[in-house]
């Protein structure tokens, strides 16, 4: 153990803003968790609409896809899945739940800030229960989810 060295970490925790794509994802993640008192997150759909900025473009560094069950942007938002968009939904259903909020980034000891709205829209998940991860990502309830069916399979 004491030979091995030390652990060599990923290029990706050196870039500049993700402090404040944590810490913007964390006060996202609070007021979703505030939407929905008492209750698993893991039921839930979030979508993140962000104003295009510098917001946006750190909170893509934890996800790149417009939507994902396994995105370190959904695992910090504890949801079955995460879409992050830079404009409103055109269709929503009835049982939406919503909140807005603002996020100060602060880069390069204050050189450059930008106050960026955000809004969390909460949906419940049309999906069931994995029954290996209890993430609701799974077609049916006796099925794995895809990203379980994937590891299960050695792929």
């Amino acid at each position: 153990v004491f030979r091995t060295g030390w652990i060599r970490t990923s290029s990706i925790w050196k870039k500049p803003g993700l402090e404040e794509a944590i810490e913007s994802t964390c006060a996202m993640r609070d007021s979703f968790l505030g939407s929905i008192p008492g209750k698993n997150a893991a039921e839930y759909k979030v979508t993140l609409v962000i104003e295009p900025g510098l917001l946006f473009e750190i909170i893509e560094m934890l996800q790149a896809e417009e939507t994902s069950s396994t995105s370190q942007l959904n695992e910090l938002m504890m949801a079955s899945q995460t879409t992050l968009l830079s404009q409103e939904p055109r269709s929503t259903t009835t049982d939406v739940i919503e909140r807005k909020g603002t996020f100060l980034i602060n880069l390069e000891g204050g050189d450059i800030r930008e106050e960026s709205s955000y809004k969390v829209i909460v949906t419940p998940t049309t999906k069931e229960k994995c029954p290996r991860c209890w993430k609701y990502t799974a077609e049916s309830p006796d099925a794995l989810c895809p990203r379980c069916s994937e590891v299960v399979s050695g792929k």
